[in-house]
């Protein structure tokens, strides 16, 4: 094999290998629904492999029959959430978010 063809060989491997990596990170994706008829804070963090909370991965207000997208590093996320702005938050909930699943929120 020539000096070019060896290359060209090796651009094309490494464009393939670098769409693996954009596919495989894409695979941890859920939306976060809101009550039909309440507004909900939340905050999401990421999940260690143990369930672990880790760091806030979104934080904010999800509008009555509203969803957000949520993407995470392993497919792990916990999250808190609360019914009125300024008010404790609650649940501490443990979930999986993979593969575009629409989690309902309380």
């Amino acid at each position: 094999m020539g000096h070019l063809q060896h290359k060209i060989l090796t651009i094309v491997v490494l464009f393939f290998l670098s769409l693996g990596s954009q596919v495989a990170a894409e695979e941890f994706i859920c939306w976060l629904s809101a009550p039909v008829q309440d507004d909900i804070w939340v905050i999401v963090y990421q999940a260690n492999a143990d369930g672990d909370r880790g760091d806030p991965i979104w934080e904010g207000k999800i509008p009555a029959h509203q969803k957000i997208q949520i993407k995470c590093d392993n497919g792990h996320i916990r999250y808190d959430y609360a019914r009125e702005e300024g008010q404790p938050y609650e649940g501490d909930v443990s979930r999986w978010c993979d593969g575009n699943e629409e989690i309902q929120l309380p």
